[in-house]
């Protein structure tokens, strides 16, 4: 699952040499997948840099292993989903999606760090 992850995650960057990994833990969730059995989740932070060169550090990502591997960063936009904007608990799209409902378990809480724009 590590080396699958980190495959996608160099796909998904224009400088693929620069990634570095930075901190990841995994999550084995029991819903069903596709296949009808579990499967693991590799959450976690990645230095890289971004398309116009710029070194970008702690950059979130989400890789899960089911009947595919599916790889998605944050896109770094900061804005709250329209339900959550007027909640106590504002979240972006990307928590919303893909960080929220994956990688959170006993020592991993949720995060909310969308703005009220």
């Amino acid at each position: 699952a590590r080396e699958a992850a980190i495959k996608n995650l160099k796909l998904l960057m224009k400088y693929p040499d620069s990634m570095r990994l930075t901190s990841f833990y995994f999550v084995k969730r029991s819903e069903l997948n596709d296949l009808g059995g579990n499967y693991l989740v590799m959450c976690g932070t990645v230095d890289m840099k971004n398309s116009s060169g710029t070194r970008i550090e702690g950059n979130r990502f989400v890789s899960i292993n089911n009947a595919t591997v599916r790889t998605r960063l944050d896109d770094g936009e900061s804005r709250a989903t329209l339900d959550s904007i007027k909640t106590e608990k504002p979240a972006t799209v990307f928590e919303k999606v893909d960080w929220n409902p994956n990688c959170v378990d006993a020592l991993h809480p949720p995060t909310y760090t969308g703005r009220k724009y």
